[in-house]
């Protein structure tokens, strides 16, 4: 009855003797662990459970002390997979039993959830920043720009308005447009008003991206277009800027003639496009490639339309692979990379879009995104055809 009751709790249970020899194991530790009872009664905890310094200094401590001890979303590398479980030690409290109850809880779906909500409000907030900032910027470069076009009428030789008052100060016009091109005043005029064309064509670009979604839903979009839209936001992004400068990359761009629109909401598959271009920078920066290179690509593929995204990186084995697009997985050291991009890349792609998305090795060297979204959109009621 008792082995019953352990075996249908959704933890994974282990009983420990003073020695730390394993006396209990539940259904749940064989299904997390693959170690049957048999395989597991009278090995050491250690060797069962792959519990860190931490954990183990706890069970010692609940043994020591007979208090509970409790450790949070400590991470676990169990047959191939990534896990995050909380850790509850229940010393055993009988006259004639000593030892304890280590109780392993995987916690992965449920951070996972408190993760997307942290960064869903973060984006949310992000993006409403982006949105004030952006509006703002908008008046003092349209001073600018006003300023420069006035500028350069003002500097006009042809100008009736000019010579008149150049006449009247005694000044000679042809001599003055002489200096000023000598001088290349024209040219740095010139080179102001293309950097502030340039602004503001970010801020739109920045603008369109913190855009709500139409209430109708999808809207067919060009995806030519989506994808220098995300190249020219991923080109000033602060990070990139910071770690790697995006525009050392060589980017090459291999579209489809034949690919029409796809119904899409179109800030949310940038940001899938963004957060990929990215990985992929980042990558090129930690490897310290001599010719960082990212090649963009798009494709018909049946009813599906195909997007490639291919750098030239260190690439990846074929572990990392399988999980990169999972929750919480990340090959960056703490504070460098909360392993959540291509997870919420993936949620969008395949929950919103109906869609799907994998990583493959690149045919030379590095890593290729590839990213399906169907041409068109599933009818309610009517599931989507997995291809």
């Amino acid at each position: 009855f008792l082995n019953n009751i352990l075996d249908s709790m959704p933890s994974a249970l282990a009983g420990v003797d003073l020695d730390l020899t394993i006396t209990l194991w539940s259904r749940e530790a064989e299904r997390m662990t693959g170690l049957r009872v048999d395989q597991a009664v009278g090995r050491p905890l250690g060797e069962a459970l792959p519990l860190g310094t931490a954990e183990m200094q706890a069970v010692r401590t609940a043994l020591e002390s007979r208090t509970p001890q409790r450790l949070e979303k400590r991470q676990f590398h169990l047959r191939g997979e990534n896990y995050l479980a909380d850790v509850m030690v229940f010393p055993l409290i009988g006259v004639d039993i000593t030892g304890a109850i280590v109780r392993v809880d995987d916690v992965t779906e449920r951070s996972r959830v408190e993760e997307m909500i942290i960064h869903s409000e973060k984006m949310t907030s992000v993006i409403g920043l982006a949105a004030g900032m952006g509006h703002e910027l908008n008046n003092p470069l349209s001073g600018i720009l006003e300023g420069i076009q006035n500028l350069r009428r003002r500097l006009s030789i042809d100008l009736p308005r000019n010579i008149e008052v150049a006449a009247e100060l005694g000044t000679d016009l042809d001599a003055l447009g002489d200096y000023m091109t000598r001088r290349e005043i024209f040219k740095i005029v010139d080179h102001v008003a293309d950097s502030g064309e340039r602004a503001s064509l970010i801020v739109a670009r920045l603008l369109e991206f913190t855009h709500a979604p139409p209430a109708t839903g999808k809207e067919p979009v060009a995806l030519p277009g989506l994808i220098d839209e995300a190249v020219e936001l991923a080109s000033v992004d602060y990070d990139l800027k910071l770690e790697f400068s995006f525009r050392n990359i060589e980017i090459i761009r291999h579209f489809a003639n034949d690919l029409p629109p796809v119904p899409c909401v179109a800030a949310d598959v940038q940001q899938v496009l963004l957060n990929v271009l990215r990985n992929a920078a980042q990558a090129l920066r930690e490897h310290g490639q001599a010719d960082p290179r990212i090649i963009m690509r798009t494709a018909r593929e049946g009813n599906m339309a195909r997007i490639e995204v291919e750098d030239n990186g260190p690439g990846m084995d074929e572990t990392a692979r399988r999980v990169a697009l999972e929750p919480l997985f990340t090959t960056r050291p703490p504070g460098r990379g909360g392993g959540l991009r291509l997870a919420v890349c993936f949620f969008i792609v395949h929950e919103q879009h109906h869609g799907r998305m994998e990583i493959r090795p690149a045919p030379v060297q590095g890593s290729t995104v590839v990213i399906w979204l169907p041409l068109e959109q599933p009818r309610p009621g009517i599931g989507v055809e997995e291809t």
